[in-house]
């Protein structure tokens, strides 16, 4: 059975092989990235393209499940948006109307980007895009390997391996990530302000949509009225 909540989760916690565990306590199969075929792209990759798309793969959902950008936030993000500040591993991030953002990130986080970048090759590119395409197609203007992402990718990523992980894709998009990163954070006691000042909302009533510890019981308030 499929937890209520976004079961794509567990890509942020889980190793890349050989087995992919839930944090919530449910066992799916094994996935091999040379077995599961990439979104959008039918033709037969070497085990170092199948290795690389996996670890960008990864990455990608890492960064959508554990700090909750938009689709576009994430595709546009380039490699020095991963620094230290402070002492905490952090990342830029560029939202609506060009304003910038840092957030603090989980270190498992920094340390799947930079497993990606490094087997990239472009880790000390700092100016260059940090998820790009990782092999060439013949679509005319996008030859170029050192280009972003299309905020559309971000979608098809999570829509793929959900349907390898648990046979599901549909109601699944890049936003499924950013509404399980907000709702896992307030249901772990995250603050309300920090958890709207990370997704960026300019008001909190947005970030009130994805706060559903009043549907538990064991947080309503007779449950504190102890006598």
């Amino acid at each position: 059975m499929v937890p209520t909540t976004n079961p794509a989760l567990f890509f942020a916690t889980s190793p890349p092989i050989p087995a992919l565990e839930a944090p919530f306590g449910w066992q799916l199969p094994t996935i091999n990235p040379m077995l599961a075929p990439a979104p959008h792209l039918a033709s037969p990759r070497s085990p170092e393209t199948a290795r690389l798309e996996f670890l960008s793969t990864r990455a990608i959902l890492s960064v959508g499940m554990q700090l909750g950008p938009r689709r576009m936030e994430i595709a546009r993000m380039i490699v020095s948006d991963l620094h230290m500040h402070n002492g905490y591993w952090c990342l830029k991030v560029l939202r609506k109307g060009n304003k910038e953002g840092r957030e603090v990130i989980n270190p498992e986080t920094e340390r799947r980007i930079r497993k990606y970048l490094e087997l990239a090759g472009h880790i000390e590119d700092t100016d260059g895009p940090m998820f790009r395409p990782t092999r060439k197609n013949h679509v005319k203007g996008t030859e170029d390997m050192r280009r972003h992402l299309a905020p559309k990718t971000i979608n098809r990523v999570i829509q793929h391996w959900c349907k390898v992980a648990i046979g599901i894709a549909s109601g699944f998009s890049a936003h499924s990530m950013r509404a399980t990163f907000a709702t896992r954070a307030l249901n772990n006691g995250a603050d309300l302000v920090n958890v709207k000042n990370a997704l960026g909302h300019a008001d909190v009533s947005t970030t009130l949509i994805y706060d559903h510890r009043a549907d538990d019981p064991d947080q309503a308030a007779s449950s504190f009225a102890k006598y």
